[in-house]
Formats: C-alpha cells, sequence, structure tokens
C-alpha cells in the first residue's frame, strides 16, 4: 500500500467516525460525497501555508539547524 493511498484511507476512516458523531448530517452517504483532496487541502494544507505566512520573520517550520 502507498502512503497516498494510506493517507486516503486514514481520512475517509476519520471522515466516516466524524459523520457518525454529527447529529446534522442524516448519514454516511455524505461523507462519501467528500472528496479526500479537498478535504487534506481545507483541513491540512491551507492551514500550514496560513500559519506560515503568519509567522515572525526568521523562524522555519520549528527547525533549528546546528551551526558547526
Amino acid at each position: 500500500m502507498s502512503s497516498s493511498e494510506a493517507m486516503k484511507g486514514n481520512i475517509t476512516v476519520a471522515l466516516l467516525e466524524h459523520v457518525a458523531h454529527d447529529e446534522n448530517v442524516s448519514g454516511p452517504t455524505h461523507a462519501a460525497s467528500l472528496d479526500p483532496f479537498e478535504v487534506w487541502l481545507t483541513r491540512i494544507k491551507q492551514p500550514r501555508d496560513n500559519a506560515a505566512k503568519s509567522a515572525p520573520a526568521g523562524t522555519s517550520n520549528g527547525i533549528r539547524r546546528r551551526h558547526d
């Protein structure tokens, strides 16, 4: 199983669990209509990009480089 297949599977499971606990959704058919790429884009990629834009200058993802 490739990492992209695993990611899609994890997203699908998470969405189905979320929908199962959401009282406003009338069943798991709603989760099946969601595009895994769209979910990844709006919940992972865009928030990361926005956080990177709003981070103070001189910081890079919390990784510190060792100076020899």
